[in-house]
C-alpha cells in the first residue's frame, strides 16, 4: 500500500473554529487526496475526499468558507454496484443508505 503524506496549514477563524488554509488564494484544487474549490484560501462548495482507496471510498462534503455544511456522503464501489451511506456530520451516525447496481 502507498502512503501519502501532506503538509497542511490551518487557520483559526475569529468565533475559534479551525479550518484548513490554502497558499492558492483560489481556483480549482487537485491532489491525491482531495479535490475542489477554493475561494480566499479556504474549501468552498463540494469537495471529494479520499478515504482508504481513493478510487473505491471516497467522500463527499459540502464546505462554506472553510466550515463543513450539511451531512456527508460515503460512497464504496464494489464489483459491481455501489453504497453510498449519509453520515450526520455532529455524531457520525449513519441516517440513509442507497445501494445501487452499475
Amino acid at each position: 500500500m502507498r502512503r501519502i503524506f501532506a503538509y497542511v496549514k490551518y487557520k483559526i477563524q475569529k468565533d475559534g473554529t479551525i479550518v484548513r488554509y490554502f497558499e492558492q488564494r483560489n481556483g480549482t484544487y487537485k491532489s491525491e487526496v482531495e479535490e475542489g474549490m477554493i475561494k480566499n484560501h479556504l474549501k468552498e462548495g463540494v469537495w471529494k475526499e479520499a478515504g482508504t482507496y481513493f478510487e473505491k471510498m471516497y467522500y463527499i462534503n459540502k464546505y462554506k468558507a472553510g466550515i463543513q455544511k450539511g451531512n456527508t456522503k460515503l460512497y464504496l464501489k464494489h464489483i459491481d454496484s455501489e453504497s453510498v451511506y449519509t453520515i450526520d456530520r455532529n455524531n457520525y451516525e449513519i441516517i440513509d443508505q442507497d445501494f445501487k447496481m452499475r
